[in-house]
């Protein structure tokens, strides 16, 4: 799942560079965030 939105940002920051790599970095830091938060919920569970 994560490998297919990285192929298709990666196709979108071809088509245009500034606006999307802004984006692209982005989402990668929220996946990372939403994972690093889901290892800290199940840790207390």
């Amino acid at each position: 799942m994560i490998q297919q939105s990285l192929l298709i940002n990666t196709a979108i920051i071809n088509k245009s560079p500034i606006t999307n790599v802004t984006t692209f970095i982005s989402m990668i830091l929220f996946a990372h965030a939403k994972v690093y938060t889901g290892q800290i919920q199940s840790s207390f569970i």
